[in-house]
């Protein structure tokens, strides 16, 4: 599967839950697997454990459908029998658990097009609303390739059955239709627009992040686009949606100063939630936020260790591209080495303090900018 950096939104999957647009990395089809495969799991090899999932006991073939998952580079070798499962066992847990397993397991791409297919009959015809959630979850992970299954995502941003449905449903759409060179499909961009009037502000927040994440829309669709999302931004009750919605809309046009103004004035916003998503979308920008640096630093400050940590995570972001100066590279110091810090906050202002001694090569060799030492800040 190919991976793609996305235009102002190249973070917008790494924290999926915690931020959507910054929540779970994006995986690859197949995984890579760090360490050897084990050759045995409870004293069974790969193979009798897929013999088990034709097991006449469905708690021995669920037991056996959490366990491939754990032979990592090996597990491809149980697609076949996982996608059997998900297609025609009669009990939910199995389908369910069928599912969730078809997001961890290796998947060779000669077996792209049958999981697919498989997962979009779950998400179309299951009766059952947790299946259709964890298939709609599932068919995430396969990005580009679940471009046939865009159909039935669509339809799925309209499931009645729970917004937690609409909501995976809107985010695997989001990435399955991404094109950031020709645009996402009209259909798609129609579908995700339609669900930032959802009554669930978690789905208008997918909805969000999906938009900006996709690329630019068609010229026929882009100001219909760009004026809904200008309109939410006025009346949204949410204050991550309208956050997002800004973020969108940058993404599509361009980066002007009143908007990023807006979104540094919510990190100081009263609520966590909010100050989070903030902090978030300027570190999504990378250096197109470089002017937020100031504020960002005075964001670290904060009381809550959540929102310290995604400032961290923010200004490594940031750091990428643009050198953060002398005063936020102390600060990140600081709390790298402090004695009371949370431990998540010293984690990421760690790694913040590598991005920035690493940055991204200019793209032009003529002009190369190898970062040295912080610039004071004047």
């Amino acid at each position: 599967m190919r991976m793609y950096a996305p235009l102002l939104l190249v973070a917008a999957w790494l924290f999926a839950a915690t931020p959507a647009l910054v929540a779970q990395p994006k995986p690859t089809v197949p995984p890579s697997s760090s360490s050897a495969s084990p050759s045995e799991i409870g004293g069974k090899s790969l193979a009798q454990w897929i013999k088990e999932l034709r097991n006449p006991d469905p708690s021995v073939r669920e037991n056996a459908i959490r366990t491939i998952p754990l032979f990592g580079s090996d597990s491809s070798d149980a697609v076949p029998e996982i996608v059997y499962v998900l297609s025609n066992d009669r009990d939910v847990s199995l389908r369910t658990n069928a599912c969730i397993a078809l997001i961890s397991v290796e998947v060779r791409e000669k077996d792209f097009s049958s999981v697919v297919r498989a997962l979009a009959k779950r998400l179309s015809d299951d009766q059952q609303a947790i299946v259709r959630f964890h298939a709609a979850l599932a068919l995430g992970r396969f990005q580009e390739e679940a471009v046939e299954a865009l159909p039935t995502l669509i339809h799925a941003t309209r499931d009645l059955g729970s917004f937690e449905i609409r909501k995976a449903a809107v985010g695997s759409l989001g990435r399955a239709a991404r094109d950031t060179k020709k645009g996402p499909d009209p259909r798609a961009t129609t579908a995700v627009l339609a669900a930032l009037k959802d009554p669930s502000a978690e789905v208008r927040l997918e909805a969000a992040m999906a938009l900006g994440a996709m690329g630019v829309p068609d010229l026929g669709v882009k100001p219909t686009v760009l004026r809904t999302l200008q309109a939410h931004v006025l009346t949204d009750r949410d204050k991550p949606v309208v956050i997002w919605c800004h973020v969108a809309s940058m993404a599509m046009d361009k980066v002007t100063e009143k908007e990023l103004s807006t979104l540094t004035a919510f990190l100081k916003a009263d609520d966590l939630r909010t100050r989070t998503h903030a902090a978030r979308a300027l570190g999504v920008m990378g250096g197109e936020a470089k002017a937020s640096i100031p504020d960002l630093v005075g964001a670290l400050k904060d009381k809550q260790p959540t929102a310290v940590a995604m400032v961290c995570w923010a200004l490594g972001e940031i750091g990428r591209k643009a050198d953060p100066g002398v005063t936020a590279i102390n600060a990140l110091k600081e709390l790298s080495m402090g004695k009371n810090v949370d431990a998540n906050v010293k984690a990421m202002a760690t790694e913040a303090l590598e991005k920035i001694k690493n940055p991204e090569k200019p793209k032009n060799p003529k002009d190369p900018k190898d970062f040295r030492e912080p610039k004071k800040d004047k």
